[in-house]
Order: structure tokens, then C-alpha cells, then sequence
């Protein structure tokens, strides 16, 4: 009787422990909480995990890279409308027919065009570094005068390198962030099916938890009835004695 005892008491405590487990999956609706649930599967899935933390990481680090080289490219950009500018005025300047006035005119909105070149090119910044390595000097620009009929063609030949010059640039920056994009893309695609199988393996079947968690429920009160009517027949035994 005392082993049958012992029994009981251990066939319940195993009907209560996976009452628990079950009731632990409808409620946070996995499979797996801790690696005694199914440790090949809970190994697989915590390899899967780091992997998806690493995409995940590896797609912050590129949307920062990007980030920063969109950052320059419209910097770039920016300074392009510029030198566009500065080749009107230029033109403007080749006509034979200004006065002195005219040129002094165009030479002074000339200049705070280089100024503001030259601001863009020092303030363009992510996270407090400077993007981009060009200014007025660099460009050739620095003494141009316009105020000169004979200095325009000069001009507008050391706007045009210029412009040639900025655009190759952001051509380069443009493909950069094109492949920045396509491997973003990929990092995406890797991260979305390495979660879905991730799923797979630690989601929970919530009707079939349901049907167990039912099952146990049956089987943990009759393991208690069964250990009642044990007490009793005990206590009888008991009474009988004394």
C-alpha cells in the first residue's frame, strides 16, 4: 500500500508539472521556455536567435552607413545647384555690353556663392564628422574674377571641371548606396526566413496545448481522487486495528 502510495504521489506530481508546462505554452503561446522543454530543439532555436540579433545588428550598422553617405551625396547636391549658379553668373559676366557696375554686381553675388559652397562643404556632417573634402580652393575656383571681360572664359572653364568633378562624386555615392540597398535587402530576406523558422521551432500549437492542458487537468484529479480513497482506506485499516 505504501508503495502504491509513492506511486500516486509521483504520477501526480508529473500530471502537475505538465499541466504546467502546457499551461505555460497557451499563455505565452511557445513551445519552448527553457531547454528541459526539448533541448535539441531549444539548441537550434537559441543559434537561430544570435543569428537573427546579428542581422539585426548588421542592418542597423548599413541603415547608419547609408545614412551618412545619402548625408553626403546631398551635400554634394546641394553644392552642384551652386556651381550651376555660379556658370549663370559667368555667362551673365561674358556679355561685352555690362558696365563696371554690372560686373562688380555679379562679382559680389559671385562671391557669396563661394561662401555658401564653402559653408555647405565645412557644415555637411553625421554625428558630428565632416563628409565632405572639397571647398572653392580644392575646385579651382578661389580667384576667379569676374569683374575682368577676359577672366570668363577661364571662369567658365574652371566652373565646368568643377561641375565635372562634383557630379563624378556623386555618381560614385549614388552606386555606393545602391549596393548599400542591395545588401540591406539581403540582410532583410536572411532575417525575415531565419524568424519564421524560429517560429516554427518555439511556437506553440494552441489547440493542441489546450487539448493536453484539458487532458492533464482530467488526469491531475483523478490522481488526487485515487490518493483520497487510499487515505481513507488507510485510516479504515487504522481503525480496524485500534
Amino acid at each position: 500500500m505504501r508503495v502504491e502510495g509513492v506511486g500516486l504521489l509521483s504520477q501526480l506530481r508529473r500530471y502537475m508539472e505538465e499541466l504546467n508546462r502546457t499551461s505555460q505554452k497557451i499563455a505565452t503561446g511557445k513551445s519552448i521556455h527553457t531547454a528541459a522543454d526539448n533541448p535539441a530543439m531549444a539548441a537550434v532555436a537559441e543559434k537561430m536567435n544570435a543569428i537573427i540579433k546579428e542581422l539585426q545588428t548588421r542592418q542597423g550598422n548599413l541603415r547608419d552607413i547609408m545614412n551618412l553617405t545619402k548625408t553626403a551625396e546631398g551635400g554634394l547636391s546641394n553644392i552642384s545647384d551652386i556651381l550651376q549658379r555660379m556658370r549663370e553668373l559667368a555667362v551673365q559676366a561674358s556679355n561685352g555690353t555690362l558696365t563696371e557696375q554690372d560686373r562688380a554686381h555679379i562679382q559680389a553675388k559671385f562671391n557669396q556663392l563661394k561662401e555658401e559652397l564653402n559653408r555647405i562643404a565645412n557644415t555637411t556632417q553625421f554625428n558630428q564628422q565632416r563628409l565632405l573634402d572639397i571647398n572653392t580652393e580644392k575646385l579651382g575656383l578661389k580667384d576667379i574674377d569676374l569683374t575682368n571681360p577676359k577672366g570668363t572664359e577661364t571662369a567658365l572653364s574652371r566652373l565646368d571641371n568643377a561641375l565635372k568633378t562634383v557630379t563624378s562624386e556623386r555618381a560614385d555615392l549614388g552606386a555606393t548606396i545602391n549596393a548599400y540597398q542591395k545588401r540591406l535587402s539581403n540582410y532583410q530576406v536572411q532575417a525575415r526566413n531565419t524568424i519564421e523558422a524560429y517560429s516554427r521551432i518555439t511556437d506553440a500549437d494552441i489547440a493542441q496545448a489546450i487539448t493536453q492542458y484539458t487532458n492533464y487537468q482530467t488526469l491531475t484529479q483523478v490522481a488526487i481522487t485515487n490518493i483520497n480513497k487510499m487515505k481513507e482506506l488507510m485510516l479504515a485499516k487504522l481503525n480496524l486495528l485500534g
